[in-house]
C-alpha cells in the first residue's frame, strides 16, 4: 500500500503561485486572509491601518513565494510576514506622525463576542511601541532578544515596555469590567 499523505488545497495554491497563477494567488489571498488580518489588528489602530498592512504582506509574499523551500512552513511564513510588516508599518507611521502630527482613524467594528471585542479596542489604544511589544512577545512568543534585534531596542527596554503595556491593558480592562 502506498504512503499517501493528503496535501492542503493551499499547498497547490502556493505553488501555482510560485509560477504566477493569478487563479492561486486569490485563493490563497481568500484563504490566509482572516490570520493576516489577525496578526495586522493586533499591532495596528485601525482598521484601515490592518488593511494596508495585510495588503503589503500579500504583496511581498507573491513576490518572495519562490523562495520558499518547504511549502509547508508557508503559514508560518506568511504569519512572519505580517508580523514584520506591521512593525514596518508602525516604524513608517511614526515617522509619518512626526511630520504630520495627522491622526489616527476609528477602530473597526468587527463583529466579536463582547470580551474580545473589548479586549481588541483596549489593544488598539495602546501606544504603537506597547502593542507592538505586547503581541510579539505574548502574542506571537518572541524572546526579548529577539523582539530588541527586530526593533533596535535593548532587552532591557522590551522588558520594561512589556511590563508598562501589560500594566495599561490590565487598567484598561478593568475599566471595561473585564479582570479583577
Amino acid at each position: 500500500m502506498a504512503n499517501y499523505l493528503p496535501t492542503a488545497p493551499w499547498q497547490k495554491w502556493v505553488d501555482g503561485c510560485r509560477n504566477g497563477d493569478r487563479h492561486c494567488q486569490r485563493h490563497l489571498f481568500e484563504h490566509f486572509l482572516p490570520m493576516v488580518m489577525g496578526v495586522a489588528l493586533r499591532y495596528t489602530a485601525s482598521y484601515e491601518d490592518a488593511c494596508d498592512v495585510a495588503q503589503e504582506t500579500f504583496i511581498k509574499v507573491f513576490e518572495k513565494v519562490g523562495n520558499l523551500r518547504d511549502v509547508e512552513s508557508f503559514p508560518a511564513w506568511l504569519r512572519r510576514t505580517a508580523v514584520h510588516t506591521a512593525i514596518d508599518f508602525l516604524r513608517g507611521r511614526r515617522r509619518f506622525e512626526v511630520l504630520s502630527e495627522g491622526q489616527e482613524g476609528p477602530v473597526h467594528e468587527t463583529v466579536f463576542d463582547s470580551h474580545a471585542h473589548i479586549i481588541a479596542k483596549c489593544l488598539a489604544t495602546l501606544p504603537d511601541g506597547y502593542r507592538t511589544i505586547l503581541n510579539l512577545y505574548d502574542i506571537e512568543g518572541y524572546s526579548h532578544h529577539e523582539i530588541a534585534q527586530m526593533l533596535n531596542i535593548s532587552e532591557g527596554t522590551s522588558r520594561s515596555q512589556l511590563a508598562k503595556a501589560r500594566k495599561m491593558m490590565q487598567r484598561l480592562l478593568k475599566q471595561h469590567g473585564i479582570g479583577g
